[in-house]
């Protein structure tokens, strides 16, 4: 197995520990915010996040440091292991179409 194969499994395995800690969060929440993760649950349960702000919580309180298009790669097979649904958005700027660009929304319950 090469070293990037590797690594690549050890960030699966460690988002997927991360997503169960978020879902644990996000079934004792009583409002959308979490200080604990830095993170913004949305849904009428407070069940689903973006990768975005996945991201940012990973980095912040995981210390899983980084981008968002390694992040993008990642979370399709994280999901499946969970079986936690995702889907593809395209998120657009207004005043700037280079701006553009993909996200997960995830749904953790």
């Amino acid at each position: 197995m090469k070293k990037n194969q590797a690594t690549t499994y050890e960030l699966q395995d460690k988002i997927v520990q991360a997503l169960l800690d978020l879902k644990k969060e996000s079934l004792t929440l009583k409002q959308a915010g979490s200080k604990k993760y830095d993170i913004v649950f949305l849904g009428s349960d407070h069940n689903i996040i973006n990768t975005i702000e996945l991201r940012h919580s990973l980095e912040k309180c995981f210390g899983l440091n980084m981008s968002h298009d390694e992040l993008l790669a990642i979370i399709p097979d994280a999901c499946n292991v969970l079986n936690m649904k995702y889907e593809e958005f395209q998120t657009v700027s207004v005043n700037d179409e280079s701006q553009k660009g993909t996200m997960f929304m995830i749904s953790l319950t």
